[in-house]
């Protein structure tokens, strides 16, 4: 019996090809784009949730009122967290952490400018570390791995008890490799490569609460989840009592509990990937209306194809085959399209999913999506739409027996409509998001940055002896035949900024302001093709200052002029130096468009801190000039490699998440288009089919083709209409919300709006296009003769 409805079931599929490849293409389609979908978002909602103790964890944050304005730190100083445990009775730890880099001797290899996160020993408490081998740290020269790192530094050898030597900030050491741990996943906010000891680098930081320090962050580890309020307040008291009376009324620690800390954004020193609740938000409700379209629309057309052959199926009722036969004969139908739908799903989602890997570098393979379970979960998706293929069946049997007509049709026509108009409004509301997105991503590409990144590279300057040296380093580099420029400074052109309290003499007296800062040199302005407004450039040794537009506007002066030859005077702990204002250059974009251009200050520092070497090439000729960099830099660093950054791929890196949500965006706008073309295809075939003696008539008495699609499509295009005047004004507003997430960005234009009515039209008309041509080459007699 069953062969006998499998067999019949692919002669129906052979007789609507057309329908049916709609059908097993549109099932597949959106059953693939629902589980990529749904693999992002579950990397993304479990965000930090690798640690299982999470929610005992927050951060402490820093927030200082100047008289420029609010700041709002990541970081904290050394200091922020003493005693806290033994003040707090919720608290159980702190732990303070701060990522370096160091340059790594393990035998003959050399690895440079490795990151290293350096952490108190409560880190263990806190955070989850699962260690493959070996053990936890018993002292300072104890190092920990992680399991990639391992395989880069050792191979498939064993490293635990391996001697590594390394050089950094903290001097030359030697460090014993006491455990591997497991590579942390992706949606995990810090994941060190390698984790040492704190001790080892106290002795750089500053001994006052006041000294807050980039890259350098406090967690609070609590015996339990407490009322994030309550702890706040208790905070609050704790640093009115221990922090110096000067600085008591303008410092406030903040707490962040740690797995919301990749949804906050626009704090400074801060790191880590961002998310925002919006994006969730909107990721899930797509992942969940294209699994339900992609089950709508399947149904929608197997609800036609089944509607016409009642005719077949009460014959055979009558000539005695049992309803469980005719039950069991459309299911087999449903299994013939679904099989093949969901082998062909689970093999392009397997495919897609190590592209997007590693498009992504996302850890997506989990959960479900494992390779041990991805079958049973096909499995599963199989067997729950073959059996609402077959109770689908039933009913609708069921209802054509009775031969219901009229109210309960009616709303049935409804309901299909609403579900389609609601596709098509999504579609609506994603092209327009899409286009806004590729419009900002263009923008981006396109803005002056204010100075020229292309030829341009970063070399590491890491462990040199003071600012001359730095000068020994770049003079050899400028040396190098294809290298136009050179120059030394504390940070590159595009990158985290120091910071730095200065006092600036006005005409009222001396005012402190809190302002960014970048140690340079005088050929830093022409190495990076900066623009000078006003004044001129620092000189050696004049105790020069330049300021950008900005630290004009924000210090008070009334013009370019009325700042030259002011006075600056720079603390840095214990020294002051006093500085004159030179030059004014023009803003330049050295964070992300995210952020406003910010006052900063250049200058020369006499006491050091010359970190960053950047090297501007002729043309395209890094290649040919690369080996003689490599050499010039073995002179100075036997046995270091050198260890280079091309800016422009840098600026790449810092957009990357833009850049990725822009094809996430094109990607989905593609799907939901291609689902909504889809419903509406099912939905017209339908109504077509609905319509066969109504379209028989209007073709007896003399319809022409354009009148009888006019009628098929009317309503149609009615329920499209609708849709659009839904989607358009919702695509403005979130658009508008995405674009409120860049202080540098487009205006959402009438031209786009257009775009996007002109797109949905073309779509509906397409999609109507088969179906109405179909309907209108109906037989008048078969028709009137089927009634």
């Amino acid at each position: 019996m069953f062969k006998a409805h499998l067999k019949f079931a692919f002669k129906s599929v052979r007789k609507h090809k057309i329908p049916s490849f709609i059908n097993f293409f549109g099932f597949t389609l959106g059953l693939t784009g629902a589980i990529l979908l749904m693999s992002i978002l579950w990397h993304d909602l479990n965000y930090d949730g690798y640690h299982f103790q999470g929610d005992r964890i927050y951060r402490l944050t820093t927030k200082i009122d100047l008289p420029n304005g609010a700041r709002h730190f990541a970081s904290s100083s050394a200091m922020t967290g003493n005693n806290l445990a033994a003040s707090l009775p919720e608290v159980e730890a702190t732990i303070r952490t701060r990522f370096l880099q160091a340059n790594m001797e393990i035998g003959d290899k050399t690895f440079s400018n490795e990151a290293m996160l350096f952490a108190d020993a409560a880190y263990y408490l806190a955070f989850e570390v699962k260690l493959m081998e070996g053990q936890l740290p018993n002292g300072p020269n104890d190092l920990l791995i992680s399991e990639r790192t391992r395989e880069r530094f050792f191979g498939n050898e064993n490293a635990i008890g391996e001697i590594i030597e390394a050089a950094g900030p903290f001097g030359n050491r030697s460090f014993r490799v006491a455990g591997v741990y497991e590579s942390y996943p992706t949606n995990v906010s810090v994941r060190p490569p390698m984790l040492g000891d704190f001790s080892l680098i106290e002795p750089l930081h500053n001994t006052n609460y006041a000294s807050i320090m980039p890259g350098l962050e406090t967690y609070l580890l609590t015996h339990s989840v407490v009322d994030q309020s309550v702890l706040q307040d208790k905070l609050n008291q704790h640093f009115q009592e221990v922090l110096p009376e000067n600085i008591r009324e303008v410092i406030v620690h903040e707490a962040q509990a740690f797995q919301d800390i990749h949804l906050i954004r626009g704090l400074e020193f801060d790191a880590g990937q961002k998310h925002d609740k919006q994006t969730l938000w909107v990721l899930g409700v797509l992942a969940a209306f294209i699994i339900g379209s992609t089950f709508i629309n399947f149904f929608n057309m197997q609800t036609a194809l089944v509607a016409q052959r009642m005719k077949e199926l009460s014959i055979k009722r009558a000539l005695g085959q049992t309803a469980l036969s005719n039950v069991l004969q459309t299911s087999f139908e449903a299994l013939v399209v679904l099989l093949p739908a969901v082998a062909l799903c689970g093999l392009l989602v397997h495919l897609t999913l190590t592209e997007l890997e590693a498009y992504t570098s996302m850890t997506l393979k989990t959960a479900w999506l494992a390779e041990d379970k991805f079958i049973w979960m096909l499995t599963g998706i199989l067997l729950s739409f073959w059996a609402l293929a077959s109770i689908t069946s039933i009913g609708l049997m069921k209802v054509s027996s009775r031969q219901v007509k009229g109210q309960k049709g009616e709303f049935s026509t409804i309901f299909k409509k609403g579900l389609i108009g609601l596709q098509f409004a999504l579609a609506g509301f994603f092209i327009l998001n899409a286009m806004v997105i590729s419009n900002q991503l263009n923008y981006i590409n396109q803005l002056d940055l204010g100075y020229e990144n292309d030829g341009l590279i970063a070399i590491n300057l890491n462990g040199i002896q003071g600012y001359e040296q730095a000068l020994t380093i770049k003079n050899a580099f400028e040396s190098i035949s294809g290298v136009k420029n050179t120059s030394v400074s504390q940070s590159t052109i595009f990158g985290n900024q120091g910071k730095a309290n200065f006092a600036v003499q006005m005409d009222t007296g001396s005012v402190n302001h809190m302002l960014n800062i970048n140690f340079i040199d005088p050929d830093f302005i022409e190495t990076n093709q900066m623009t000078l407004l006003a004044g001129e450039n620092i000189r050696e040794s004049n105790r020069g200052i330049i300021l950008n537009v900005q630290a004009v506007e924000s210090l008070g002066f009334k013009d370019f002029q009325d700042a030259l030859g002011r006075q600056m005077t720079y603390t840095f702990r214990d020294t002051s130096l006093t500085y004159q204002i030179a030059g004014v250059v023009s803003d330049y974009h050295y964070t992300t468009m995210h952020q406003s251009i910010e006052p900063i200050v250049l200058f020369q520092n006499e006491m050091g801190g010359y970190n960053n070497m950047s090297i501007r090439v002729e043309g395209n000729s890094l290649e040919s000039i690369l080996s003689e960099m490599e050499s010039t830099w073995t002179e100075f660093f036997p046995g270091s490699q050198l260890s280079y950054r091309v800016m422009e791929d840098v600026l790449d890196r810092a957009y990357e998440d833009d850049f990725q949500k822009g094809k996430f965006y094109q990607w989905a706008t593609l799907l939901l288009v291609s689902i909504a073309a889809l419903g509406i295809f099912g939905l017209t075939y339908y109504y077509a089919d609905q319509k066969r003696k109504e379209i028989g008539v209007r073709k007896a008495i003399g319809a022409r083709l354009s009148h009888i699609i006019g009628q098929i499509a009317r309503p149609i295009a009615v329920v499209c209409f609708l849709a659009a005047l839904v989607a358009i004004p919702l695509g403005i507003y979130f658009s508008q919300q995405w674009l409120n997430g860049y202080q540098y960005g487009i205006e959402i234009g009438v031209g786009q709006v257009a775009l996007t009515i002109l797109i949905m039209f073309s779509l509906s008309t397409i999609a109507l296009l088969y179906p109405g041509i179909k309907a209108s080459r109906i037989n008048p007699v078969e028709a009137l003769r089927e009634e």
